[in-house]
């Protein structure tokens, strides 16, 4: 039987999201569920659930599915289909490879989410024909993805990109500070989705959602707006820190808060050329928050052809 479609999968803090898509990467259809919801219970357990429930629906055998390439945050060993440590899924060492493998008898290929919504662009979006290209993608978490010379640099213990790890204050470097959420770094406490509601909620005594503190800003609020504005000046730091190392064609911001990139962009491009003697193109994601399902399809792709090539 022909093997014309394969899975793409997006595993992040907040929802996981699966998707059935063709050899070629169109997409067909997708779905997705809460991962806090299935913490306890098996994420990649309900991943593979709704796998089986959208191929029926779809009257899609298995025995045509290629592969399943997943995108999951945190230290990833790609070449095992290890993740060694993703806080926001309580992960450690955990062999998503083979437990996907096991469940639904296909080859499985892992990727970090980032890496994976880098894979996306560069195959189908606004990174296409570009060689060197940061993504920083700013979910629950921030991170990065690297491109070096049309290739993804991992580092050499699957580190690279951890940038929620920068420290953008010399105050903070000599006596340390306390994360925002356990294993979080400084950057991530700044400026990730999760610090800034909890950064608002905390000093306002509201319950609010990161979106929420962006409308606030907006709309003239201003403990949202301070805090939207020491973490804009936070990242500007970090990127500038990153363009002035890497010297990329363009960098793109993805996730959901770059969503909101309209109130940041301007203002980190001024640090970057304020800083950076070189020129470098910022912009948003053309993907959106599907970067990282396109990407896990582009390598399934890359390795299903690979395999054939054997």
């Amino acid at each position: 039987m022909e093997k014309d479609f394969i899975i793409a999968a997006d595993i992040g803090g907040t929802n996981v999201e699966t998707a059935l898509c063709r050899l070629n990467g169109d997409m067909i259809t997708s779905t997705e569920f809460s991962t806090q919801d299935h913490i306890k219970t098996g994420i990649v357990e309900e991943l593979c659930r709704s796998v089986n429930k959208m191929l029926d629906e779809q009257g899609v055998s298995i025995s045509q599915v290629a592969c399943a390439g997943i995108g999951v945050p945190g230290l990833v060993n790609v070449n095992e289909g290890i993740v060694y440590n993703a806080p926001n899924l309580k992960w450690k060492n955990y062999h998503i490879k083979e437990a996907v493998e096991r469940e639904l008898n296909i080859p499985a290929y892992i990727e970090n989410d980032v890496n994976a919504g880098l894979l996306g662009e560069a195959a189908f979006g606004a990174a296409r024909g570009k060689k060197d290209v940061v993504l920083i993608m700013i979910g629950t978490s921030i991170g990065a993805g690297f491109m070096m010379d049309g290739k993804l640099y991992r580092g050499s213990s699957w580190g690279a990109g951890e940038i929620g790890y920068m420290i953008s204050d010399y105050e903070s470097a000599d006596k340390g500070f306390t994360p925002i959420r356990e294993e979080y770094g400084f950057l991530s406490s700044k400026m990730g989705g999760y610090a800034i509601a909890k950064l608002y909620s905390d000093r306002s005594g509201k319950n609010v959602k990161t979106d929420e503190v962006f409308r606030l800003a907006n709309n003239g609020d201003e403990l949202a707006a301070s805090i939207i504005k020491d973490g804009i000046l936070h990242l500007g730091m970090a990127v500038t820190n990153i363009v002035s190392m890497l010297n990329p064609e363009v960098l793109l911001f993805g996730g959901g808060v770059s969503q909101n990139g309209g109130q940041f962009i301007q203002k980190i491009h001024e640090i970057v050329k304020n800083n950076v003697p070189f020129p470098v193109e910022l912009g948003i994601s053309s993907l959106g928050d599907q970067s990282v399902l396109y990407g896990a399809a582009a390598l399934c792709q890359k390795e299903h052809l690979h395999k054939l090539k054997k």
